[in-house]
């Protein structure tokens, strides 16, 4: 699912885990990103920029920081260049380029700047220069180099081995008279001041991002059909070029916010992109995500967002310490022309990251499902996963069904059902016994056939004995919420409930529903209900977790309980029972979904699958991310094997397991006994997770 607006305005927090080994039939492989202590990650201040600009570019050179470039008004190019010395926290202006340009290529070697290109007015290819320079800052001198073979402008300029890759950006039309996006690859040699001509990048592209890890040259995102931000659209692609074989490797794993114009740097094995900018029919944006592309694991950490909106920022990397400086606050173009840009210098210690480790990390087949079902539920017990619910059919009671999964034996077994047939029932686990709340009957006559009956029916399972056990009922009748428990106490949230002052009695999806905030406890020792603090946002086919004796709802179904006539959310709320208190709003989760499978396991919360339904399309989702509440980031795992929703998942040790789903959305579309028998199991170290 692309980004939505939130995405542009609000960035995520994240960074990325896991490893694996099972058995075979194993799908998609990566390894395993290191992890930040809790509260590790925290945007400082640092010098402000003394000129504020945008199309700004840094590189560190000798462990300071330079910045080069700038846009001016209306393309006429400051031509300014900074040093920044981070010990003295102090910025000293040096000798400007010789020929003023903006959107120049830029990288550093042996203690010297290269620059190469760039454009003198407009965005264009025709525009550019073949310009090449070398900037000594020791000696603050500036030398002529062998011009580029072809102009070149908004392309980007990596060091591998002592050569230099100008990628990408804009160039003429053979006539020289309008411009072509760029893929062209060439090399220019310090050593014998001589350009190459080697493979062209796949993907043509401009204003990008990109980084060098382990001798390979990465290129992130970009633009594509034109240089001006408001007759282009952005992209999410990667791809990976080896200079030892000159050879563009397999498309890698795509960024989560598809943009261009922002600005990138590399620290300790990792790629940061950081701001950027969109313009479509529907708005301008520029945008606060920063996130980090880590190659060792071909996957992507989600950072805290910057503390405004930016593009055309610098940004470098500076003893393990992540800096951003200036840019303008709005995306490009004739609507940011007046608008003076920021003077902001912003500092992120990104050590705490530590190195990427290269373990394996796969998928592998587990044995499938007896039953495939959507609206399924998972919960381990005593090293068990159980897999209750499902949805049926219309004209038939929902199947209410039991399974027990043994992962020693990789077998399934099924259980006594649920005395009331339900689907979409809210539970939990306590002591070795299984909760079940609420859910929705299905009429089989009358005026409400088919329709969502919610019921207020309480359930104790007990797995040893195989029985089922009334519990005092809910104090109201709800489905689709979420069960969560702390301290022997069940704490029943959201969901979505009949209208009041209704006649009917089922839920519809073409009629009004209410959805709920409502938060009910039930104390286990006492067989009672009360009722607490209700939910800030309601919702319902949320994903849930403890952590830390607090409870985090996330995502979810705003507006109705039916897919087709509602909307998801990215909201993430923590609830902390101890204070009957709802916290500030969390980090929002990269891919707003609902009705998914999750399970928490080791301090965060893995959220697999879903589905979204709108005027244009029926999806389910393959996103696998989980969210880690110490440091209020999320990480984006490698996806699950097929897209589905309705998929029960839980953890069996430290390994995630996700079970049946539909691989499409849900409503009349997907009836039909469609589901997948599919039982896919990811290992996540023990490690990774905070405790």
């Amino acid at each position: 699912m692309r980004p939505t607006l939130r995405r542009l305005l609000v960035s995520l927090s994240a960074a990325a885990v896991v490893s694996l080994c099972v058995t075979p039939h194993s799908a998609g492989q990566a390894s395993a990103p290191a992890q930040a202590p809790a509260g590790g990650l925290r945007w400082i201040k640092a010098a402000p920029f003394p000129e504020p600009e945008e199309e700004l570019y840094g590189t560190v050179v000798n462990g300071k920081w330079y910045v080069l470039g700038g846009f001016g008004i209306g393309g006429n190019a400051p031509g300014m260049v900074y040093e920044y010395d981070a010990g003295a926290d102090r910025w000293t202006k040096k000798k400007n380029m010789p020929l003023a340009v903006h959107h120049q290529a830029q990288a550093g070697f042996n203690g010297k700047l290269y620059v190469f290109g760039g454009c003198l007015k407009g965005i264009s290819g025709e525009g550019g220069t073949q310009n090449a320079w070398e900037y000594d800052p020791a000696a603050d001198a500036w030398r002529a180099l062998a011009q580029i073979p072809v102009k070149r402008c908004s392309a980007i300029a990596e060091e591998v081995g002592g050569k230099i890759y100008l990628i990408g950006g804009l160039e003429p039309l053979e006539n020289g008279r309008g411009t072509r996006v760029s893929g062209l690859n060439q090399v220019y040699d310090p050593a014998t001041d001589r350009w190459s001509t080697l493979s062209p990048m796949p993907t043509t592209r401009n204003h990008a991002f990109s980084g060098v890890v382990n001798g390979k040259i990465y290129v992130i995102g970009g633009r594509l059909g034109a240089g001006n931000i408001p007759a282009t659209s952005n992209t999410d692609v990667v791809e990976e070029y080896d200079p030892a074989t000159n050879l563009w490797g397999p498309i890698k794993e795509r960024m989560p916010t598809p943009r261009s114009g922002g600005g990138a740097t590399v620290c300790n094995g990792r790629i940061y992109a950081g701001g950027g900018e969109l313009v479509t029919r529907e708005m301008y944006a520029a945008f606060e995500a920063l996130e980090a592309y880590e190659p060792a694991s071909n996957t992507w950490q989600v950072l805290p967002s910057f503390p405004g909106t930016v593009h055309g920022n610098a940004m470098g990397c500076i003893g393990g310490r992540l800096h951003t400086v200036s840019g303008k606050t709005r995306s490009g173009g004739p609507q940011d022309a007046p608008d003076p840009a920021t003077a902001s210098h912003d500092v992120l210690d990104v050590s705490v990251l530590g190195a990427p480790q290269p373990s394996t990390l796969r998928w592998v087949k587990a044995a499938p499902f007896p039953e495939p079902e959507e609206e399924l539920y998972g919960t381990a017990v005593n090293g068990k996963m159980y897999v209750i619910g499902g949805f049926g059919t219309n004209g038939t009671p929902a199947p209410a069904m039991v399974y027990e999964y043994d992962a020693a034996a990789d077998r399934w077994a099924k259980k006594n059902p649920i005395p009331v047939a339900v689907h979409h029932q809210a539970q939990t686990e306590y002591r070795g016994k299984i909760y079940v709340f609420g859910g929705c009957t299905r009429p089989l006559s009358g005026t409400s056939q088919n329709g969502w009956e919610p019921v207020n029916n309480a359930w104790e399972f007990d797995p040893a004995s195989n029985t089922w056990r009334a519990l005092a009922p809910m104090p109201m009748r709800r489905c689709a919420a979420v069960a969560e428990q702390v301290d022997g106490k069940i704490y029943v949230i959201g969901g979505a409930t009949l209208m009041e002052n209704s006649s009917e009695t089922a839920l519809f999806g073409n009629r009004p529903a209410r959805v709920l905030g409502t938060n009910q406890v039930y104390d286990v020792a006492t067989n009672t209900w009360a009722a607490r603090s209700a939910m800030p946002t309601g919702r319902n086919h949320a994903f849930s977790g403890v952590v830390n004796g607090k409870i985090y709802v996330i995502g979810g179904r705003l507006g109705a309980a039916h897919i087709t006539a509602s909307s998801n959310t990215d909201v993430v709320e923590e609830y902390d029972p101890a204070r009957d208190a709802w916290g500030a709003v969390k980090a929002p989760m990269p891919t707003a979904r609902s009705g998914g499978g999750w399970a928490t396991y080791n301090g965060r919360i893995y959220v697999s699958g879903g589905e979204l339904q709108n005027s244009r399309l029926h999806g389910s989702f393959r996103a696998f991310e989980a969210y880690e509440p110490t440091t209020n980031r999320w990480i984006i795992l490698p996806s699950i094997p097929g897209a589905r929703h309705g998929n029960a998942a839980a953890f069996i040790g430290n390994r995630f397991h996700t079970v049946s789903g539909k691989p499409e959305g849900g409503g009349l579309p997907d009836l039909g006994g469609k589901a997948t028998v599919s039982h896919d199991v990811l290992e996540i170290p023990a490690a990774g997770g905070t405790n």
